[in-house]
């Protein structure tokens, strides 16, 4: 399994791909970080930011942090922080938590 330098991968399903999911699989999420590589964060939901409803700040630090704990309970506590926004849309109110 090669994923370059580091994999994006997604921790649910429903509204994420399910090929990516480190909730449903984390076994193979645990044996890519062994094998060295770095897993970022790409939102819990895979998140359209440009919906209105997720365009605020509070949406977008809420996908960050939710993922961010499921992170922590299926690959254990980390140091290093990658994030790679779904369809790299990167908006000034996406940027703002990240910033924070």
């Amino acid at each position: 399994m090669n994923f370059g330098n580091g994999g994006f991968i997604t921790p649910h399903t429903n509204s994420g791909p399910a090929k990516a999911s480190i909730a449903k699989y984390p076994k193979i999420a645990r044996r890519i970080k062994q094998a060295g590589h770095t897993i970022g964060n790409h939102t819990t939901h895979h998140a359209w930011f440009r919906w209105p409803w997720l365009d605020t700040n509070e949406s977008v630090l809420s996908e960050l942090t939710e993922w961010e704990v499921i992170s922590k309970r299926v690959l254990g506590a980390s140091n290093k922080r990658l994030f790679r926004p779904p369809y790299y849309i990167l908006t000034k109110t996406c940027l703002k938590p990240l910033a924070d």
